[in-house]
């Protein structure tokens, strides 16, 4: 995924000729010439190239099954492994993380494009498929940015690209309709709702409206305007367990957990939001592919002082709820990035945060929800049929037939004339629709 895409073109030297020999320096291969032979062949404009310089990290909150139909767990392992391995001695350790989940093993790394107008089509939290050359190099910083004690920019590891393309979780379709069972839409959705009833102590209504929330998306985003969105909140929930988010992470590609204590939201080195420093962007927690599922746990907020920080974060939250954006902080300066999660929030009485829709959890002995710390069992062939339907579902395409259009846009008129109904009503009842009709 890619987490920093502000590091703009570098020049590198293409060509030099030493020992009366020209050689390449595609790929890395610059950092073979001497700094003589280099320094001479830079100052002649033709012997220089460009390449697009971005920071990739792994997609963040990325389950085990999602991770393990695209690549081979080994050979995830053995490239972590090689990374760390790289020959960087002496090198200052960064001062940021560009891994928006510190508590995940991720790789980041240096993705080098010479591939100029591909690499500038990528932005922030887009998930795409490189192959090259490893290799280490330079962080891209001005010399402004380095300190006396500093004589050269850290190294990181580095991947200097041979072929890339986008991908994100839609990748993951073919795979899974290999080997999910061979069941009709109907049967897949009954079962799964099933299971999502389990998971929820035999509450139907909770775990249509869970359903909903994990298949919505934003159809249409325009200026104060996010059509699809469906956030859900989960209340009447007294104690939390693991077991809703090992269920959850059974079904779709990358969840992440998010806790709301106290201790978590007023610690400045976990940030749910991007922060620009002096050598790049500090990853925030919420700086996520679009899709990922983030299982908001409001129930062990408790009591104490929410400090500034902290304060930042529960607006950061709100924003992604609300505006469907995500704050990146810079020194003088604050903008909002687009994002498309879906976000269901845990809470015992209804939740702080704007979600769209709030459902109290009522499990069908008539006591209050009690979240268990195991998730319900089902075949390996029928979780991965519920993974296609709930991938497919949500990327799916729901068409207004313009005599519903204008039906809509009539009763929309009579409701204004009668009662409070809003916009945002409207837009919430659009995006239930269009996610039942998936």
């Amino acid at each position: 995924m890619i987490a920093d895409d502000q590091m703009g073109c570098e020049l590198f030297v293409l060509s030099v000729v030493e020992n009366n020999e020209r050689q390449t320096g595609l790929f890395g291969g610059e950092m073979r010439f001497s700094a003589q032979a280099a320094e001479t062949s830079a100052s002649n404009v033709g012997n220089l190239g460009e390449r697009y310089v971005l920071c990739g990290v792994s997609v963040p909150g990325e389950t085990a099954w999602a991770q393990s139909l695209q690549t081979d767990r080994d050979e995830s392992t053995q490239l972590a492994e090689t990374l760390d391995s790289l020959a960087m001695d002496n090198v200052p350790e960064l001062s940021v993380s560009r891994a928006p989940l510190t508590e995940q093993p991720s790789v980041t790394a240096l993705i080098k494009f010479y591939n100029v107008p591909f690499g500038e089509t990528l932005k922030t939290t887009e998930v795409v498929d490189v192959v090259g050359i490893l290799d280490v190099g330079y962080l891209p910083v001005t010399d402004w940015q380095l300190n006396s004690v500093e004589t050269q920019a850290p190294l990181m590891p580095c991947v200097h690209v041979l072929f890339a393309e986008k991908s994100g979780a839609q990748a993951l379709v073919p795979p899974l309709r290999i080997q999910c069972a061979p069941l009709t839409i109907e049967e897949t959705r009954s079962a799964l709702m099933n299971y999502l009833r389990e998971a929820l102590d035999g509450d139907v209504l909770a775990a249509e409206f869970l359903l909903l929330a994990l298949i919505a998306r934003i159809h249409v985003r325009r200026t104060g305007l996010t059509v699809g969105t469906l956030s859900l909140n989960l209340s009447n929930v007294v104690e939390g367990g693991h077991g809703l988010a090992h269920a959850l992470a059974a079904l779709v590609p990358a969840l992440v957990d998010q806790t709301l204590r106290l201790d978590v939201l007023n610690d400045v080195r976990a940030p749910l939001f991007v922060q620009n420093t002096e050598t790049g962007n500090q990853a925030g927690r919420l700086q996520l592919e679009s899709g990922t599922c983030v299982l908001v746990d409001e129930v062990c907020m408790g009591e104490g002082e929410l400090r500034e920080h902290g304060m930042r974060n529960i607006r950061a939250l709100a924003a992604v709820l609300q505006s469907h954006t995500l704050p990146y902080v810079f020194p003088y300066s604050e903008y909002d990035m687009p994002t498309d999660l879906n976000v269901v929030v845990l809470s015992t009485g209804k939740s702080l945060l704007p979600t769209d829709i709030q459902v109290p959890v009522r499990p069908a002995n008539g006591k209050v929800f009690k979240i268990s710390n195991t998730a319900p069992s089902a075949e390996p062939s029928l979780l991965d049929a519920w993974r296609l339907y709930l991938l497919e579902r949500r990327s799916a395409n729901v068409t207004i037939p313009e005599a519903v259009s204008e039906h809509i846009q009539a009763d929309f008129v009579e409701r204004r004339k009668s009662s409070s109904y809003a916009q945002e009503d409207l837009q919430r009842c659009l995006g239930i629709a269009r996610c039942v009709s998936n």
